[in-house]
């Protein structure tokens, strides 16, 4: 698997990191994905410091890959079972 060189900005941060050629379309997509929800918050109350923003925002992330992971398990969890259903 090669690795490439990709340089983010998030939150107003450059960020250079290498990833799997695999990855990387989801590590942009995420990045975009983190600047969206952070201009969301920054429009909705900018009195606050940026960095509160940018915590909502993974926050809000992490909520959501959490809440996926379990979908993914129980999903899973029924393959299991159907599978054991259809056995001989």
């Amino acid at each position: 698997m090669s690795k490439v060189s990709v340089t983010l900005n998030v939150a107003g941060i450059p960020i250079k990191i290498k990833v799997s050629s695999q990855d990387e379309g989801y590590i942009r997509n995420g990045a975009k994905s983190l600047n969206n929800i952070v201009a969301d918050y920054t429009k909705i109350g900018p009195e606050k410091e940026y960095g509160y923003y940018l915590a909502l925002a993974a926050l809000q992330s992490a909520a959501q890959v959490e809440k996926l992971s379990k979908e993914l398990n129980l999903l899973k969890e029924c393959d299991e079972r159907l599978e054991k259903l259809l056995e001989p």
